[in-house]
């Protein structure tokens, strides 16, 4: 039995190296896609993969904010990611996941 080959893998809720995210679209001949979600933010967004697999923040569902012990770090320090999102019901604001990023200019 030959099964049909996917036209796309979607990748959410752990995020891929750039090798694993390679060897998938290698065997199974297809883009693979990350997202950056979780069960809390009722299924909002809060990023997707470019091409290059660096995430995007998605500015229409989410508020995104990198923050320190002290607040917000500034520049493209290392910190704890604050979500805030845009849901009219039950939103959260500034909920920490316990996920680490930076920003980048790339």
């Amino acid at each position: 039995l030959e099964l049909p080959r996917p036209r796309v893998v979607v990748s959410c809720y752990q995020g891929l190296q750039h090798a694993s995210r390679r060897l998938i679209a290698e065997a199974l001949q297809c883009p693979v896609i990350d997202f950056y979600s979780a069960t809390e933010f009722g299924g909002f967004v809060a990023g997707i993969a470019c091409a290059q697999g660096r995430l995007h923040a998605r500015t229409d569902q989410v508020h995104l904010e990198i923050v320190g012990p002290d607040g917000v770090v500034e520049g493209d320090g290392l910190g704890w990611l604050a979500v805030t999102t845009f849901n009219r019901v039950m939103p959260l604001v500034r909920y920490l996941p316990g996920d680490v990023g930076r920003w980048s200019d790339e």
